[in-house]
């Protein structure tokens, strides 16, 4: 799933923990590190940034967004009798 901004000139989706792969077998960029999370692209400027905070995303976050630069998303449980987390971010670039 991906949210379009009311403007349209920005694009919110999730990558979820070890969705992707870089050739060599590993899960990660190329610097070694796990590429997870909620992302923002800005098709005007044509830059794509992770939201801060947002890395423990998974296969069932779904980020939304609430206004012209706000945007929601929920982190399911881990395992059983533990919560869901709903963040709200603000002021996404």
């Amino acid at each position: 799933k991906v949210a379009w901004a009311p403007a349209g000139r920005r694009l919110a989706f999730a990558i979820p923990g070890g969705a992707l792969r870089d050739g060599t077998g590993r899960v990660g960029g190329s610097d070694g590190r796990a590429v997870s999370g909620i992302f923002v692209h800005d098709r005007g400027r044509g830059t794509t940034r992770r939201v801060t905070g947002s890395e423990d995303a998974h296969r069932l976050s779904f980020p939304e967004f609430v206004g012209a630069d706000s945007l929601v998303y929920l982190i399911a449980p881990e395992g059983r009798g533990r919560p869901s987390i709903f963040r709200l971010v603000c002021c996404v670039d």
